[in-house]
């Protein structure tokens, strides 16, 4: 709540403590809060370290934040085409992602034809 301001003032501070707290206490689901609280915050780096252990903890979701975050470099495009195409393989992602990540690859598809 606090790193989406929903109720409360948003406070980036509170936001990754209470996610370092609930990911010790178990939720997983925390490592992929935290890696988009560090994105949003403009911390790729951290939002990066974050999302990768969500996906070693089996988060298929992390996988198309990942993408996303590392859209930003025609050097990364390889891996985020392989990263986007794992979110459609995987059995732990909502429909919402898999429908993202199709529109992400036809999308980075058609602009490498346009180069």
């Amino acid at each position: 709540m606090y790193g989406d301001g929903k109720g409360v003032e948003y406070d980036f501070d509170k936001s990754v403590e209470w996610d370092l707290r609930a990911w010790e206490l178990g939720n997983e689901s925390s490592l992929h809060n935290l890696g988009v609280t560090y994105r949003t915050h403009g911390a790729a780096r951290e939002a990066r370290k974050y999302f990768e252990r969500a996906i070693a903890a089996g988060d298929g979701d992390a996988l198309l934040e990942l993408a996303k975050l590392l859209d930003v470099s025609d050097f990364e495009t390889a891996n985020v085409l392989r990263l986007l195409r794992l979110v459609n393989e995987s059995d732990s992602v909502t429909e919402d992602s898999r429908e993202e990540a199709s529109s992400l690859i036809t999308e980075i598809e058609r602009r490498g034809l346009e180069l």
